[in-house]
């Protein structure tokens, strides 16, 4: 929450602390629910392990409300849950040259909508149970770690997989 209010407070200086962590919740669901290893049915405690935190109630309603509309995925639910918020608020250009319609960009639901939509692909979620920002926009749509640094231990351990395969049992002995 610091580092975000750091970032972005002169834009979402209204946003109280509760609605704040009630976004972050919804964004880590979609987040998750992105990634391809997940499965369709969820309880409260698959997500807190998944995310590695607990999930809000309002949160598990939001997830019972995609499960009661089947043939709509959750990402959608969540997105028009967002575009729903009261307070909408909408810009409009209009020019000689150009005439649209666009999303205010100090209104916060919006925003993680269009960022959601445009990095679709790559939402991804770190697999290192131990970083400290698991939710990342990869440059790949399988990437598995955000950094090299997360990668490190799981790179160590398929090595040494490889290592006691095939080499682990002929060190010493030599042929003639």
């Amino acid at each position: 929450m610091p580092r975000f209010r750091q970032l972005w407070d002169r834009y979402y200086r209204k946003c109280t602390k509760n609605e704040l962590f009630l976004r972050r919740d919804e964004l880590r669901m979609l987040w998750a629910t992105r990634s391809s290893y997940l499965k369709r049915k969820f309880t409260e405690k698959d997500w807190e392990n998944l995310i590695g935190i607990p999930v809000t109630k309002r949160t598990m309603a939001l997830y019972e409300e995609g499960e009661a509309r089947h043939p709509d995925p959750l990402e959608q639910v969540i997105c028009e849950h967002w575009l729903r918020q009261k307070g909408q608020r909408w810009r409009v250009t209009w020019t000689a040259r150009e005439k649209r319609m666009k999303a205010d960009a100090r209104f916060l639901p919006y925003v993680l909508v269009l960022g959601s939509l445009h990095y679709a692909d790559r939402l991804c979620v770190c697999r290192n149970k131990d970083c400290p920002a698991r939710f990342f926009i990869g440059n790949r749509r399988d990437r598995k770690y955000c950094s090299d640094e997360c990668a490190r231990p799981a790179k160590r351990a398929a090595k040494l997989n490889w290592w006691h395969k095939n080499r682990g049992n002929k060190t010493g002995t030599r042929e003639k």
